[in-house]
């Protein structure tokens, strides 16, 4: 098992860590069935901006949507899933954080509509 996720998200720029038929170990025993994407982010202060958004949705709709048409649009912060937050995960945002319902409505919109 590899201890990796898919793909970092910078502003306009995806650096690809796995093939899509690979699975990581980022989410613990969730990682079997999700993809893992992190976002470029120096310290949990700073914003994902609108250009980070906009690039994991293009990822999202053209690279994973495209290998796998069925995946579902379930998004969760790694201090979401048990594995983070057993291990005090605060990425991209703290468990529960107003943050982390904005960025995963930022995602939606534009994953669904833009």
């Amino acid at each position: 098992m590899y201890l990796a996720w898919h793909v970092t998200i910078g502003e306009g720029e995806i650096a690809c860590h796995l093939p899509l038929n690979r699975w990581g170990w980022h989410a613990g025993s969730h990682s079997r069935r999700w993809f893992g994407a992190e976002f470029a982010q120096p310290t949990g202060d700073d914003p994902i901006t609108d250009l980070q958004v906009q690039t994991f949705c293009w990822w999202w709709r053209n690279v994973v949507r495209k290998r796998w048409p069925g995946v579902p649009d379930h998004f969760l912060g790694h201090s979401e899933v048990r594995q983070g937050i057993n291990a005090g995960k605060t990425d991209p945002y703290t468990v529960g954080s107003p943050e982390m319902d904005n960025l995963r409505r930022r995602i939606l919109s534009l994953v669904n509509g833009g």
